[in-house]
């Protein structure tokens, strides 16, 4: 029997040697590929590995995870696909500049500002700037009149001096390393006050000029909402807030109605109205709360008194006379003592709670004592005074002036680090010629002092009369609202001192 064996086509050998050899190929080649990278130096992991722009690399696998970051840009991570196993695979990675929360403002402020030679406009201009050196200019009728290079790093307010006029610029700047410009918030018109939560979640900002109070969450930096407070807030004038810890409620005063409203905050993010107790005077400004005697002290402004209240019943348990517009109140640690601080009578005064009486004074003719804070151990006492902008320190134990710190113009809310290291000033500046309420021509600052040494540190740039000023309890954030500006400044600390409990 004869087998016939028919012979294939060369053609179909070469075909099947061809296809085998381009699988080997495809399944056990090295890819060869090269990142070129915007910016050149920025870092490059591939698969979690570091590369360099530019070098050739090889990988097993046609697709590569890249990772790309630079400290002024934001950072990526893309997959690519490599196509081509006989040729160098170029990728281009691009990254974006960071941007930034910048306040452009100016002094004086009767210039518009133009950034980058873009439109001009009143200042304080909120603007989100790229990282990099930027131009900002100051106009007046259409016409360039001073311009100024700045470099954006960070998120910050800036302002920009007119070389003829140097005003308020003698402080030295807090270094920008050492604080960090979380924003700046809007808020009801004329914050008069900043109140952190006991926990730090939230703050309250009570306002003069509008109806109530304002409500943030500080962790996300969130506005929650305007609370219309007690029964008529249409009259508006809403001064100081103090947040008692022990019954979970707030105090807010009103000055236009001679009340004190309370709120319940079990939840801080949603007040409850509890209750309206009058203040028993004409015009209350600050609230001060002892709980071993469970009274309340008022301020009251146009009555020239201060007035002690039962916490539970509102009642009447003492009135202290005489004070020349009394602004400033405060218990001591201990509660053995009450503070009073005459804005209009040039003293600070030291009165025993068991008795009411006066224990002793300190007396500087013609200054206006606004703010008082007490240290920890109730050794020292610090009272601005808004007339020859000065912050005193006080003795508590021989009641005696002890140091004068001079501060930009116009000091009024102070508060201290938790750890009574730093002390915070917030000076409004100076005042337009027509008068507080009118536009400010130049811009306030905050201080910072450091209660040791005495020594002034540095200044952060403020709005159009920062006023209202409170460090949270846990140290980390600093507020102050801007009242002319209707916001606030929200800075973190926590590198700017060691924020430990002394």
């Amino acid at each position: 029997m004869n087998t016939t064996i028919t012979p294939r086509a060369p053609g179909f050998f070469r075909f099947t040697v061809l296809f085998v050899l381009c699988c080997i190929l495809l399944f056990s080649c090295q890819y060869t590929y090269k990142i070129h990278a915007t910016p050149h130096d920025a870092l490059i992991l591939v698969d979690g590995q570091p590369v360099v722009p530019e070098d050739e690399n090889t990988s097993n696998s046609n697709s590569i995870t890249i990772t790309a970051s630079h400290r002024d840009y934001t950072p990526i991570e893309t997959t690519a696909v490599l196509h081509d196993p006989f040729a160098t695979n170029v990728i281009s990675i691009d990254l974006v500049k960071k941007k930034y929360a910048m306040v452009i403002d100016c002094a004086p402020r009767e210039y518009q500002i133009s950034i980058d030679h873009g439109t001009a406009a009143a200042p304080p201009i909120h603007a989100s700037l790229e990282h990099g050196a930027h131009s900002v200019t100051l106009v007046s009728g259409g016409k360039e009149v001073y311009s100024e290079a700045i470099e954006v790093t960070a998120a910050k307010r800036k302002v920009i001096y007119h070389p003829q006029s140097s005003y308020g610029t003698r402080f030295p700047f807090i270094d920008e390393n050492k604080i960090r410009f979380l924003g700046s918030f809007p808020t009801g018109k004329q914050p008069k006050q900043v109140v952190f939560s006991p926990d730090s979640e939230y703050l309250y900002i009570p306002l003069l000029a509008d109806e109530g109070f304002d409500v943030y969450h500080m962790p996300s930096l969130t506005y929650l909402k305007k609370i219309p407070a007690g029964a008529s807030p249409s009259y508006l004038g809403f001064v100081e807030g103090l947040f008692l810890e022990h019954t979970n409620t707030f105090l807010v005063t009103q000055m236009t109605r001679s009340r004190i409203i309370e709120y319940s905050v079990q939840n801080p993010a949603e007040p409850v109205f509890s209750r309206e107790i009058n203040s028993k005077g004409n015009m209350p400004k600050v609230v001060a709360y002892s709980k071993k005697l469970d009274c309340i002290a008022v301020s009251n402004w146009m009555e020239n008194s201060v007035v002690i209240l039962d916490y539970a019943t509102g009642n009447i348990k003492h009135v202290i006379p005489n004070l020349s517009v009394p602004r400033g109140v405060l218990f001591s640690p201990d509660e053995r003592y009450l503070y009073i601080a005459s804005y209009e009578g040039g003293f600070t005064v030291k009165f025993e709670t068991a008795s009411w009486k006066e224990v002793n004074r300190v007396s500087v003719p013609k200054t206006a004592m606004r703010h008082i804070v007490q240290t920890k151990n109730g050794k020292t006492l610090f009272v601005s005074d808004m007339m020859f902008s000065k912050i005193f320190e006080i003795d508590a134990t021989s009641f005696s002036l002890s140091h004068t710190y001079s501060v930009f113009s116009l000091p009024n809310t102070i508060d201290l680090t938790p750890n009574d290291e730093l002390l915070f000033v917030s000076c409004r500046g100076p005042n337009s010629p027509e008068g507080y309420l009118y536009p400010s021509v130049y811009p306030g600052k905050v201080l910072a002092i450091d209660v040791a040494s005495r020594k002034i540190i540095g200044a952060i740039e403020g709005g159009r009369q920062p006023t209202g000023l409170d460090v949270s309890s846990d140290g980390k954030l600093l507020v102050f609202s801007n009242f002319q500006d209707a916001d606030i400044d929200v800075y973190n600390i926590e590198s700017l001192y060691s924020s430990t409990e002394k």
